[in-house]
């Protein structure tokens, strides 16, 4: 397979897994490892560990993949489903929490 096509296919991945996901195996919502652990020949080496919620506030996902011996790090990110001029509590202490 090209590669461009390859790492296309683990960047939309990134979509596959996760919290906020808009892919499911089966329907399913409730499996965190339904994507598998290897997409071809590439194997995820951990998926965003997120445990104060800043990067799910601000719709922030990552994860990474070992692909013939290169790390590869697949993300979406920073969705804000509100309204930019008037953000949420959440939205802005997303953006701010390291500033």
């Amino acid at each position: 397979m090209n590669q461009d096509v390859f790492l296309s296919l683990l960047a939309l991945d990134a979509y596959n897994r996760g919290y906020g996901r808009n892919v499911f195996v089966n329907g399913s919502a409730t499996n965190e490892a339904e994507g598998g652990l290897k997409i071809g020949n590439a194997t995820v080496l951990i998926d965003a560990n997120d445990p104060e919620g800043l990067a799910r506030a601000a719709g922030f996902y990552a994860i990474a993949y070992d692909w013939n011996g290169e790390t590869v790090i697949s993300y979406r990110g920073t969705n804000f489903p509100n309204d930019p001029l008037n953000p949420t509590d959440a939205e802005i202490e997303a953006v701010t929490a390291d500033a």
